[in-house]
């Protein structure tokens, strides 16, 4: 289904925004789901009313679907608890939590464990997933948001690809750009599996004529050079989206790259379905 035909999901954020990473993932929340926003666990349990289950936040003045998503921002570690994930469960217990976790808590993320019952996100990956749910949502499909909340990673993973293998569909054609050989290579095995067909491989920084509907840039480390790269590639081609890879992306380097022109700055590592989910979502913006 075209993504402007897409019913939004109902989300609720939960939390404050501490800094510029959390400030994109709000804002990109927004944007693709119909969302409420609260400051913090006891506000939203505060504003629901009805001792027969939960209602819709006492400030929303036309009644809402309960949320479909809950949005938790984690910028430090401990801001999200575990009696918080319990309280909201016990609120809202159709509703899927999910963790958007801020780079200074990201090696929690990397190596475990994770809070229970919640689907822990990168804050830079937060539009490729719900651009992914979304779809899964609106094919009636379930994919790895539909799995039951005790599922380790390794099941959500295994339920992710088999839902990506079936339904992948190479319409994409991309250019992809790497620092070495052995990089380039593995990046356009990894556009290859997302669905996409590579029309160009350059070594080192691609040039502004390079072929193809899309460019998969992975830039390293993404400093100055970089960024003013990327504003020669989008003045020579304003409507292809430039996609890049970093190892560790920062919310100021994000908004740098966004500025330059840039869609989107992801970090490694990334699973094919999500990179093709991401994909579309910067496509977006050119398909009207």
């Amino acid at each position: 289904m075209p993504a402007a035909m897409l019913v939004p999901m109902s989300g609720l954020w939960v939390g404050s925004v501490a800094d510029a990473e959390m400030a994109l993932a709000l804002q990109w929340a927004g944007e693709q789901l119909a969302l409420q926003q609260v400051a913090c666990c006891e506000e939203a349990l505060q504003q629901t009313a009805g001792a027969d289950g939960p209602q819709t936040p006492a400030a929303v003045s036309e009644p809402a679907a309960p949320p479909s998503l809950i949005l938790l921002p984690m910028s430090w570690s401990g801001e999200v608890t575990r009696q918080m994930l319990i309280r909201l469960a016990r609120c809202w217990p159709l509703a899927v939590l999910v963790v958007v976790v801020g780079s200074g808590v990201d090696g929690w993320r990397r190596r475990g464990p994770s809070l229970p019952g919640a689907v822990p996100v990168p804050w830079y990956e937060l539009p490729g997933r719900l651009q992914m749910w979304s779809e899964q949502r609106a094919a009636g499909r379930v994919g790895g948001l539909g799995t039951p909340v005790t599922s380790r990673r390794e099941d959500r993973l295994l339920a992710r690809v088999a839902d990506f293998l079936r339904w992948r569909k190479p319409v994409l054609q991309t250019a992809v750009a790497a620092e070495s050989r052995l990089l380039c290579e593995g990046l356009e095995l990894l556009a290859v599996a997302a669905g996409t067909r590579v029309m160009s491989r350059t070594i080192g920084k691609p040039s502004p004529n390079v072929e193809g509907d899309l460019l998969l840039w992975d830039a390293g480390d993404v400093g100055v050079e970089e960024i003013n790269h990327v504003r020669t590639l989008h003045h020579t081609h304003p409507l292809r989206p430039i996609l890049l890879l970093e190892s560790f992306p920062r919310g100021h380097t994000a908004e740098a790259v966004h500025d330059a022109g840039g869609s989107h700055l992801l970090g490694r590592l990334i699973e094919a379905d999500l990179l093709a989910a991401t994909m579309q979502w910067c496509l977006q913006p050119r398909l009207g």
